[in-house]
């Protein structure tokens, strides 16, 4: 357990590199949308199916598009 890393810590690069190896890991998935749709929406659009696909709920992906984009500075 010394390797274990909170996944907000991790870029997107490092989130699509571990949900390719671990497919299944929702959590990850999730985090990866999330920092995708703060990223800018064609982002968020080229990857919600697939993660839509592996979540269990996808109220939170909903909600998520619900909040107002963050623009980068």
């Amino acid at each position: 357990m010394d390797n274990f890393r909170n996944l907000k810590d991790l870029d997107i690069a490092a989130l699509e590199s571990l949900v390719r190896e671990y497919p299944w890991f929702a959590s990850a998935r999730q985090e990866l949308m999330e920092k995708m749709w703060a990223k800018g929406k064609e982002h968020f659009d080229m990857q919600i199916g697939k993660c839509s696909a592996f979540l269990q709920n996808r109220q939170r992906l909903y909600l998520l598009t619900l909040e107002p984009e963050q623009e980068d500075d």
